[in-house]
């Protein structure tokens, strides 16, 4: 084995350098879409939609309001609504997607984990949580998926939920996931562990006579529903003091009631807008199909998505831009270039008398520069420029000189000693 010189060295260096920075680059522009499947558009209305995550069969539904649908060039706020366990999506739908209407939010309505519909939220509950199942990255791939078809703003990802839905829209944010940007939790809220990545504007609502998710914690003395417990009892108002101290508020004040029922406080220059409402005479189950303050949690969004580049006008619930930035809620700057999405007409069935009426608008990206098969022949043009990069340093390097063997010096014999001694100066035999 001969050793190889400086310049072989440099090209066997080069040139793996080089395939590993090709891999990189491809994963970095290529992203795991290449290796997905393409999604099916979105029609504007409802849409339900199923995914395997984590070797369980997952559903979820889109709803899509018509301003998203007459809006094709601009980012929209997405709300996510997450149900209780026992409940189903359908119960947030209907509470939810009238304010989605107003507000021109993208609606999803993810459904729980098994038969009995639970969250994995590390306090609550059932059996998503003693099997441990992996709901927070369900649910972060459910955005995913969405952003996939629909232009939705970065800025303006916002979940809310009732009691195990509760808890699950606090963890989410708790627990550091940078694409939630907003929470409003209803009878159900993380105790501990409460580790945003930022400031982050939260609603909370829980009533004082709540005896399945205790106003003033689950733990020994105050039981709960569903096994919810803590070694110590952390209440409602302490978590919206957490909260306070995690926004950066400087105190609270009462912000409004109503008829004498909810009082509510809401921190004072605060980072991120940190409200909470306390309600009397409300039992637990009375929100799961019907909950009081959805207009003011939609504007609670409303206004967190619009003052990030613009003022949230009340009086007609719009928002004003300011310089350099446009849409509905000012999220796209000018000169932006958006991927857009085309309005294609697709005829449907009348399921009573079978047929055609009319024509249902579908949402899908075009042109599909992000189509998953252009993707995997970029991957695959990757590989294939890269295998000839290497095979041509390769073969230059087998023409380049290679460093010549150092000589060994050869160990002196007893043979060697008498022949110098029998030789005169001049080298000459004696």
């Amino acid at each position: 084995f001969r050793k190889p010189s400086a310049a072989q060295a440099m090209v066997s260096f080069s040139y793996g350098f080089l395939f590993v920075v090709s891999w990189i680059a491809c994963f970095v522009f290529c992203d795991d879409l290449a290796l997905e499947p393409s999604l099916e558009p979105l029609e504007c209305g409802m849409n339900t939609r199923s995914f395997v995550h984590s070797e369980n069969e997952r559903t979820y539904t889109v709803f899509l309001p018509k301003q998203v649908c007459s809006s094709s060039n601009d980012l929209h706020p997405l709300l996510m609504a997450l149900h209780c366990f026992g409940c189903a999506g359908k119960h947030e739908q209907e509470k939810w997607i009238h304010i989605a209407d107003l507000y021109g939010f993208v609606l999803i309505v993810p459904e729980g984990y098994g038969s009995t519909q639970s969250w994995n939220a590390r306090y609550c509950c059932g059996p998503a949580l003693a099997d441990n199942v992996d709901d927070v990255g369900f649910l972060e791939a459910v955005v995913q998926r969405t952003s996939r078809v629909v232009n939705i703003s970065e800025d303006a990802v916002y979940v809310t939920g009732f009691s195990n839905g509760g808890f699950m829209s606090s963890y989410l944010a708790s627990s550091g996931k940078t694409w939630v940007k907003g929470i409003a939790p209803m009878s159900g809220h993380v105790y501990n562990y409460i580790h945003p990545h930022q400031p982050t504007p939260v609603f909370i609502h829980h009533s004082k006579t709540d005896t399945s998710v205790n106003y003033n914690g689950c733990c020994r003395g105050m039981k709960c529903c569903c096994s919810i417990h803590t070694q110590a009892c952390v209440s409602t108002p302490a978590i919206f003091q957490t909260w306070q101290d995690i926004n950066g508020c400087d105190g609270q004040e009462v912000s409004f009631g109503q008829d004498g029922h909810v009082e509510c406080w809401t921190g004072r220059n605060c980072k991120a807008n940190t409200t909470f409402c306390a309600f009397d005479g409300v039992m637990h189950g009375a929100w799961a199909h019907h909950f009081p303050m959805t207009r003011p949690v939609g504007e609670f969004f409303a206004r967190d998505a619009c003052t990030k580049h613009g003022t949230w006008r009340r009086e007609n619930h719009s928002c004003e831009c300011q310089n350099g930035f446009t849409g509905r809620y000012c999220a796209v700057e000018k000169g932006m270039p958006l991927q857009p999405l085309v309005l294609k007409q697709r005829r449907r069935v009348d399921a009573g008398t079978g047929t055609y009426r009319g024509s249902s608008v579908v949402l899908s990206h075009s042109p599909p520069s992000g189509d998953p098969a252009e993707k995997g022949l970029f991957m695959f043009l990757v590989l294939v420029l890269t295998v000839l990069m290497v095979a041509m340093m390769y073969m230059f390097s087998k023409g380049l000189p290679v460093a010549p063997p150092k000589p060994r010096a050869r160990p002196a014999r007893d043979s060697d000693d008498q022949e110098l001694a029998m030789m005169d100066s001049n080298g000459r035999p004696g």
